[in-house]
């Protein structure tokens, strides 16, 4: 079975959340860090802090995948860099949060995300973390949150710029209707 790209409605669900239901699933702490790297500038992130995730509520307006991954994964690594040019093109109003997954220490995923030159949030996760979005069956898994905080459908394997991109451009041509 090969890995899915179609993202084709993957922004509904029943029930959707709204972006404080999210924000308050996502209230844990990871592990201690040395203030640097992607961790930098995260609340709470100060040098030997404790990395928290940040809440979606500072994103209202914005679409946001969150990104379940890890550094042994073949189709998390291929995502990267889609996943890169998704958070740093404006014109898309998108952000991206990646939560690492199965990982020995933070400094293991600090050097992986920097030799990547990763510039989105990337936060330390675990099984209760992954818990609090709903099934994280393989990796990669992605939960898209629309410019409203309401969360799609999981997307189980890797995506691509271009499907994300097309998702967004057809959300926002009904929107204008």
């Amino acid at each position: 079975m090969g890995y899915s790209t179609d993202f084709t409605g993957a922004f509904e669900i029943n029930p959707p959340l709204t972006a404080a239901q999210v924000a308050e699933l996502m209230k844990f702490t990871g592990e201690r860090h040395d203030g640097t790297g992607p961790f930098a500038g995260l609340p709470g992130n100060e040098a030997g802090e404790v990395v928290t995730l940040p809440t979606l509520d500072g994103y209202t307006g914005k679409w946001v995948l969150v990104n379940f991954w890890a550094i042994w994964c073949p189709p998390c690594q291929e995502e990267i860099p889609d996943l890169h040019a998704l958070h740093g093109e404006k014109k898309n109003n998108l952000v991206v949060i990646g939560i690492a997954m199965d990982y020995r220490n933070a400094k293991q995923v600090t050097d992986f995300a920097d030799g990547l030159l990763v510039d989105y949030p990337i936060v330390l996760g675990n099984a209760q973390v992954a818990n609090q979005f709903g099934p994280v069956q393989g990796l990669p898994t992605t939960y898209p949150y629309n410019p409203d905080g309401k969360m799609g459908a999981q997307q189980v394997g890797a995506i691509t710029r271009e499907s994300v991109e097309s998702v967004i451009a057809k959300k926002s041509a009904r929107t204008k209707k």
